[in-house]
């Protein structure tokens, strides 16, 4: 086989292979064994009739045709191998010749992974913060864990709630306000007193004095977001905006008070306000007390006993510690995400097409993915947020862009500095990958082999790997290195901690490469998507 490459422009290669007519030859007697067999021949039965009948019957173009198309990929992914080209995509043939006696010749159109120009990385002088811990945010951290150990105890029937304790309710929506609110479900530990209720105003002021079994009849106040006139009047609890509870931009759905647990609330009325303008109305509703409960904080001598310190002494050591390896993780990822801006905007490199298509594919898939894990369906998430598709693929394909050119430009980095990953770390993915799957870790080895997984995850740690040094690097040069307590090793244990559990995540999310909406590597193996490692 006689086989030639010529580069063209947008990371494209032309391939041109030649063979023999023996080669020919082959191919149409493989193809008429493959043809008899399904071809109904008068006179034979199945799989019987000689070549020259069948060719009689169908015609030796027919023949012709069924040869090439097996012969022409099968010798392209021949020469691919023999020139060792990284393709990206799928092939497009032109200029085939295959006739009988004659060799057979062709040519390949195929994307190939393109070389990113890096730049001046070896100049990058980013500093790294300098942490340190207040013992505010000691005492903070303190009395949230104190907090989370607390515990309810149910109140007697004839004691009324103070501000500060819960209880379990029932709401029903009333006629008789400028609004009404079609709701009549329980919330579980409602608190009450002064601290507002993010989803019914007035609630938690109500509950102040209620006992057991007692109903009362409160007020809920709203503010009116006109909208267009033909549509629905817009309504959220007074005080807007966001907060515990509420999600950016609730008030933007049509005629619901906004929030998780009034997903069933409708309103309805005359609330009118010229378009573009707000006001407050009112709306009624009835609560009672299911149950009424006090939290018990616990003491000292309590406190100490469940977290397994000897002193508050000790823990507020420990405390102090664990919120310095949590700021100093946040600062590491901050670092590093400098340090990928500052790549991106020194390197360069011209990505094919159907890389960014493929990629933008896969982040769509894993949006929707996502969206059904929430249980959201995706036009309601339209209607929502206001967003069209034409806008979510546009801004998933220019993160697409962002992901493929960085990842361009660290293979180019660890290709100039000899940088791979180690067989431990490679060790450690296919570890967690088997624990997660529930298999044998050399029957998943040779499974994420077999299906060509295995590269992926060694690129991706080699990727992992030299953004480590890059970032290290560029912290000494300005002045400000790295503790070492912010960055995990490199030496990784079964767990598939520092870089190859950053790495599992990636490959779970199906970023690891180009060719289409790949399977995560714990799909290959036979998982449910969605199960697996995770960073």
């Amino acid at each position: 086989m006689n086989v030639s490459k010529q580069e063209m422009p947008g990371s494209l290669v032309e391939i041109a292979v030649e063979e023999t007519p023996e080669f020919v030859s082959e191919a149409l007697d493989k193809a008429y064994r493959r043809l008899v067999k399904r071809v109904d021949v008068p006179g034979w039965r199945r799989g019987k009739a000689p070549r020259h009948i069948l060719e009689r019957h169908v015609g030796k173009r027919a023949l012709c045709e069924e040869a090439e198309r097996y012969a022409v990929p099968e010798l392209y992914e021949r020469a691919r191998q023999e020139l060792c080209l990284d393709v990206v995509g799928e092939p497009e043939f032109k200029d085939i010749t295959f006739e009988p006696g004659e060799p057979l010749r062709f040519k390949a159109l195929v994307p190939v992974r393109p070389k990113a120009q890096p730049g001046d990385y070896k100049s990058l002088a980013i500093p790294f913060p300098e942490i340190s811990v207040s013992r505010d945010e000691v005492e903070e951290g303190i009395k949230r864990t104190r907090e989370s150990l607390a515990h309810l105890d149910i109140l007697p029937a004839d004691r009324p709630l103070k501000e500060g304790e819960y209880a379990r309710v029932h709401v029903k929506g009333l006629e008789g306000g400028e609004v009404s609110v079609e709701l009549d479900r329980d919330f579980e530990l409602v608190k009450a007193g002064s601290e507002e209720h993010p989803l019914i105003p007035g609630l938690a002021a109500t509950l102040v004095g209620m006992k057991k079994g007692e109903s009362r009849e409160f007020t809920g106040k709203y503010v009116v977001r006109a909208t267009k006139p033909e549509e629905k009047t817009g309504v959220q609890p007074a005080g807007g905006g966001t907060g515990p509870g509420k999600e950016p931009g609730a008030a933007k759905s049509e005629g619901k008070p906004q929030g998780a647990g009034l997903e069933n609330a409708e309103c309805s009325g005359e609330a009118v306000t010229p378009e573009g303008e707000t006001r407050t109305v009112e709306a009624r509703f009835q609560v009672v007390v299911l149950e009424a409960y006090s939290k018990h904080m616990p003491t000292d001598e309590e406190f100490l006993r469940e977290v397994g310190k000897p002193s508050m002494e000790e823990m507020e050591k420990d405390m102090e510690s664990f919120i310095k390896s949590q700021k100093l993780e946040r600062a590491w990822r901050a670092h590093t995400e400098k340090v990928e801006d500052a790549l991106l905007e020194k390197g360069s490199v011209e990505i094919p097409d159907v890389m960014i298509e493929n990629r933008t594919r896969t982040l769509l898939d894993d949006f929707l993915r996502d969206l059904e894990k929430m249980g959201v369906k995706p036009e309601d998430y339209l209607r929502r947020t206001g967003l069209t598709w034409e806008t979510i693929v546009s801004d998933l394909k220019e993160r697409a862009k962002r992901q493929i050119k960085l990842e361009l430009i660290l293979d180019a980095i660890a290709e100039n500095e000899g940088i791979q990953a180690g067989e431990d770390q490679v060790n450690a993915v296919v570890s967690g990958i088997a624990k997660d799957a529930g298999r044998d870790e050399d029957t998943v080895k040779a499974t994420l082999e077999m299906r060509g997984v295995m590269d992926g995850i060694k690129r991706e740690l080699t990727r992992s790997k030299t953004l480590r040094k890059i970032a290290l690097e560029a912290a000494e040069r300005a002045g400000k290195p790295v503790p070492e307590v912010a960055v995990k090793p490199e030496a990784v244990e079964d767990k598939g901690a520092g870089e190859a559990g950053e790495v599992q995540g990636r490959l779970e999310t199906g970023h690891a490469e180009e060719q289409g909406p790949l399977q995560t590597a714990g799909e290959q193996i036979g998982q449910e998507p969605g199960q697996g490692v995770k960073s």
